[in-house]
């Protein structure tokens, strides 16, 4: 029994980093921050139009992201998915449903939260590639700290989106650890100190953001980019799929 944590981030070009982990590891469970509604809309190609407006919100911020490093929202999702095929490992959707647990912080954030996160989302269209990546590499050096702003702004959405979140996922891996699988999980790096820190009695691997982009092949988009893990503004949308 073995349990590897790839702290990922969804708007990179890091497909084939991901891949080649999972190949060297050889798991028989493959582990996705997704629902099974969301990975079979990525697999199609389409997006949940009727989702709550807060979760489109987040979508549309990625997928502008994402264009901007050449690559689509979710594709090292799908780089998993099909590396877990080839090998002949299971696939495990361990993520909340979206639509519910989107509709559920929504509806428990204050106004005064509700009205900075409008703010914050609008300010957020503006962000060049550029500082996301200063802001990123600072958050890197200290995810804690990132964490505690997060909550201080927006209390519901941290406890909703990352605290309940983490746990549901930190109870699937364990389970299918318990039953003697090698996992092999592909989170969002935002969720990789809770889980492993859930998870810390199983000794996980832990492998993030910042050394993925650094795998990444000579002549692709990442390359000589500047290492890091999110940021105060960017991060957590990121580290949602």
């Amino acid at each position: 029994m073995s349990i590897t944590l790839i702290g990922v981030g969804h708007v990179f070009n890091i497909g084939d980093a991901v891949r080649s982990i999972i190949f060297e590891e050889r798991p028989n469970a493959v582990c996705l921050e997704l629902d099974d509604e969301r990975l079979t809309a990525l697999m199609a190609g389409k997006r949940n139009e009727g989702a709550p407006s807060l979760y489109r919100s987040l979508s549309d911020f990625q997928s502008r992201m994402a264009e901007k490093y050449g690559t689509t929202v979710g594709s090292e999702m799908l780089a998993a998915h099909d590396a877990a095929g080839l090998l002949g490992a299971e696939t495990y959707c361990i993520d909340m449903k979206a639509s519910e647990f989107f509709s559920r912080a929504f509806g428990s954030m204050t106004v005064r939260e509700k009205i900075s996160f409008v703010l914050s989302s609008f300010a957020a269209r503006f962000t060049g590639r550029r500082r996301m990546e200063r802001e990123m590499k600072a958050v890197q050096e200290d995810d804690g700290r990132y964490i505690e702003v997060f909550a201080r702004r927006f209390p519901s959405l941290k406890r909703v989106l990352i605290d309940e979140r983490n746990q549901h996922m930190a109870e699937a891996i364990r389970q299918l650890a318990s039953e003697g699988r090698n996992v092999v999980a592909v989170i969002g790096d935002g969720h990789i100190s809770g889980i492993s820190a859930s998870l810390a009695d199983l000794s996980p691997k832990v492998i993030r953001l910042k050394e993925l982009r650094g795998m990444a092949a000579p002549g692709s988009e990442e390359t000589g980019q500047k290492p890091g893990g999110g940021n105060s503004r960017v991060s957590f949308s990121y580290s949602m799929k």
